[in-house]
């Protein structure tokens, strides 16, 4: 998972960036509607701890936290409650950039209102381990993969100034074909804004 996600930047050129940048101001642009009439936004935190498998790393993958880091929008998560099995479930609290301390505020709020951190479940006292997790590991290989995509991320690759082995370079072919996507979909809806600045704070008055 660590080399899928890091590998991938050799794709990533820097026109392909820029263009993210100004998709990510119109975005910021189109928030601020929404900040205009509510203070902050709750949604749906972290589920139920699922079994570990594989399949978790798989990517891309849907992330309900990227929105908000994106956005430059402070957000928290705190508990909320237990699922039917015991397992711990939590909300999201986001608010406008730059009023982190509103954010914090309201979930301190929260969790003095409902405890939910002070309280202790499931009781393990009967709790029996599941059976051993099986896995085998992958063996990735360029074998049967476009030509061109493995053409094309091997030219990434050497420009990048990398050395991988076989499995790595498969690694990345695998990825390859979501990151194009990505950067064309991006690409096209980028138009010629002003690159986001979201980080800088705005002007007084």
């Amino acid at each position: 998972m660590f080399l899928e996600r890091t590998l991938i930047a050799c794709i990533v050129q820097g026109a392909d960036y820029m263009d993210a940048q100004r998709v990510r101001s119109r975005m910021v642009d189109e928030m601020k509607s929404v900040w205009e009439k509510h203070d902050v936004l709750v949604t749906v935190g972290a589920g139920p701890a699922p079994r570990l498998d594989p399949k978790l790393a798989a990517w891309p993958s849907l992330n309900r936290f990227s929105p908000f880091a994106v956005l430059g929008a402070p957000a928290i998560v705190v508990p909320a409650g237990y699922s039917e099995a015991g397992l711990p479930l939590s909300i999201q609290i986001a608010g406008k950039p730059f009023e982190d301390a509103n954010v914090l505020g309201v979930a301190h709020a929260y969790e003095q209102a409902t405890n939910w951190w002070l309280q202790r479940k499931p009781d393990l006292s009967s709790f029996k381990p599941p059976a051993p997790i099986a896995w085998d590991p992958p063996h990735p290989s360029t074998a049967g993969v476009d030509p061109g995509i493995v053409s094309l991320c091997e030219r990434a690759v050497r420009s990048a100034g990398l050395h991988l082995t076989e499995a790595q370079l498969a690694i990345l072919c695998a990825a390859a074909p979501h990151v194009l996507e990505m950067v064309q979909r991006v690409g096209a809806a980028a138009g010629t804004a002003e690159p986001a600045s979201i980080f800088s704070f705005p002007p007084a008055g």
